[in-house]
């Protein structure tokens, strides 16, 4: 089901990424991806705002992306499964 706010379709894809901005970098991997963004599954929270740098790293081309965190959704408490913890974002 699509989000009204979301410019196209997400398609489910896990493909192994690097996040990164001031005094962090974070390995992970998506959960879902667009044209025009992302869902990152990680317990490495980031409020939404922040603006990061994203690199598919198990593609040819490592080329680095700017990001928005536009969404962070928030997880019951004991939860420890990695694909339902994250932030979704738009590329900027």
């Amino acid at each position: 089901m699509m989000d009204g706010k979301r410019k196209d379709k997400r398609v489910e894809e896990k493909k192994f990424v690097c996040f990164e901005g001031e005094g962090f970098q974070v390995f992970s991997q998506t959960r879902n991806v667009s044209s025009h963004g992302a869902f990152i599954s990680t317990h490495y929270l980031l409020e939404p705002g922040t603006e990061i740098e994203v690199t598919f790293v198990d593609d040819e081309e490592k080329i680095p992306f700017k990001a928005k965190v536009v969404h962070t959704p928030r997880i019951s408490d004991g939860e420890t499964d990695v694909d339902q913890s994250g932030f979704g974002v738009e590329i900027l």
